[in-house]
Order: C-alpha cells, then structure tokens, then sequence
C-alpha cells in the first residue's frame, strides 16, 4: 500500500449517526412479531412517502400503543407516531418508536 493510500485511511473519520426525531404521521405497511424483545413495524410516512423499519420494545410501549400500531395495520388507517431515529449519511439506518397516538384528521367544515 503506498503512503498516500495509509495516509488518507488514517486521516478519514469514520462518519457516525445522528440521533433525530420522526415523528409523524405513518401507515403500517407489516408488522413482525419474530423480534426477541419486542416487535418490528414497517412504516411509511404518509407525507414524503419515506420508507422505515422501527423497532417497539415490549418495555417502552403501553398495550394502548401495541393496540393503536395493531388496529392501523388491520384497518389500514395512518397512526400519528413518536420515532427515535439514527441517520447516517441522509439514511435511517435504525429507529425505535416511542408512542403511538390516534391520527385525527380536521374535518373539513372545521378549517373554514
């Protein structure tokens, strides 16, 4: 390896994650219940389309929060969601979902 080459390895930081939030608005596209400690649900958020795998951690969520993700996969509904995420380089590469809350949508005769 020539010394240039060493120098630029040595010299180049490994790029680390960031901690950011995502909350949002989300559909359940699947949930999977084969996790060891707890549960994965594929999300999509409902206004750029981004696509994510979150974890829920049987000892982080409610059975009120493991409902709401249940009820809106089967009824095919959006759930307002509380997501940690990790991103590298512009990409989720792990995130965790914190709460999950009934997506109200404004009727359209209040907004007038």
């Amino acid at each position: 390896m020539s010394s240039i080459a060493s120098d630029s390895l040595t010299k180049t930081s490994r790029k680390t994650s960031e901690e950011e939030r995502k909350d949002g608005v989300y559909r359940v596209l699947k949930v999977d219940t084969t996790v060891p400690d707890g549960f994965r649900v594929y999300i999509e958020s409902v206004p750029d389309g981004e696509k994510l795998q979150a974890d829920v951690q049987e000892v982080m969520s409610s059975l009120n929060d493991r409902a709401l993700i249940q009820a809106a996969e089967w009824s095919k509904v959006p759930v307002q969601l509380q997501v940690n995420a990790r991103v590298k380089e512009g990409k989720v590469i792990d995130a965790v979902i914190l709460r999950a809350e009934k997506h109200e949508v404004a009727d359209a005769k209040d907004q007038t």
